[in-house]
């Protein structure tokens, strides 16, 4: 197995529970780091990470594991790389060399496409030319997505409900905080391990070796049970923009039949009773001037189909 990892602590983030698996069942993983974890290899912070990588892996498998550095630096989160395409192109090369000498039907195992971090985008597209490179047709390429800022109702619809839910004050207390894993954009949902539970068991351990990244933040963030998936093409699709992150076409169709339920249940109202629907156009009048003054679209919307629903049931 080899795991193409942007940073240090990536590799545990995504392939920790895979990688038990494959020790277990007597094979050997190799890491290749695209980045230092900092703007220059001779940084400090550079060297500490690499070491609390090793000491992560060392620890719960041993001399089962074995590394390999490009050390590019590393890229802000939101930002342009901060690396130029030769870089980039010895990755490539780096990685073509590796997956070479894989043994038949390994598993190379990438992030998943659209990923909030440059590194991890690069990362994802290096390791697909690398393994078209080598000419090893065998090789099972796997992605899992670690952190970003898609919605799915497809593949995480609690996060969506959530979310959607956290605009209204009242429910924001009732809401679960949860740690989950992050949806894929298009394709299917990927698969959890039967004994995610062992697995996640050492990646939770693992987690703890990071030192300089806080062991409770990663743990917080990054403690829940991975999906893989084979790599599926990251072709063009419907989306859309809601709370700064990308909504697919799932999440639309959700809210847009959320809201002709509404508009309906409101219409119902007014028809069955005046006094009921009265009540719930000044119910939707008071949240319209609210959320448009606090501009909160959302209820704001909302708000719209339940006066639509009262009106058009007293025309009617």
């Amino acid at each position: 197995m080899l795991i193409v990892s942007a940073h240090s602590d990536d590799c545990v983030i995504m392939g920790a529970e895979m990688a038990w698996g494959v020790v277990r069942d007597g094979g050997h993983v190799r890491i290749a780091y695209m980045t230092c974890s900092a703007a220059d290899p001779r940084e400090q912070i550079a060297q500490v990470r690499a070491q609390e990588a090793r000491t992560a892996w060392r620890q719960q498998f041993g001399d089962c594991v074995s590394f390999q550095e490009a050390n590019l630096p590393q890229s802000v989160i939101g930002g342009a790389a901060n690396y130029a395409s030769e870089d980039l192109e010895r990755f490539v090369d780096l990685l073509a060399q590796m997956v070479a000498k894989l043994s038949e039907r390994a598993i190379v195992l990438i992030p998943a496409a659209r990923e909030t971090h440059i590194d991890h985008e690069n990362a994802r597209l290096a390791a697909i030319r690398a393994v078209k490179q080598s000419g090893r047709n065998d090789i099972q390429l796997v992605e899992t997505a670690e952190y970003n800022e898609i919605l799915s109702m497809r593949h995480d619809p609690i996060r969506v409900v959530c979310l959607l839910l956290a605009e209204f004050p009242i429910f924001r207390g009732m809401l679960p905080r949860r740690s989950v894993s992050p949806a894929f954009f298009g394709g299917p949902a990927g698969r959890m391990y039967s004994d995610t539970e062992a697995r996640l068991a050492a990646k939770i351990s693992m987690l703890g070796a990071f030192a300089s990244q806080s062991p409770t933040v990663l743990c917080h963030y990054f403690s829940w049970a991975s999906k893989y998936r084979p790599v599926w093409p990251d072709r063009k699709a419907f989306s859309f923009r809601i709370f700064r992150k990308t909504a697919d076409s799932s999440v639309f169709l959700f809210m847009g039949l959320c809201l002709l339920t509404i508009a309906t249940a409101s219409l119902a109202l007014a028809k069955t009773n005046s006094v009921i629907g009265s009540v719930a156009l000044v119910f939707g009048v008071v949240l319209l001037v609210v959320a448009v003054v606090r501009q909160k679209w959302i209820p704001s919307v909302v708000a719209s189909a339940i006066v639509f629903g009262v009106v058009a049931g007293a025309v009617l």
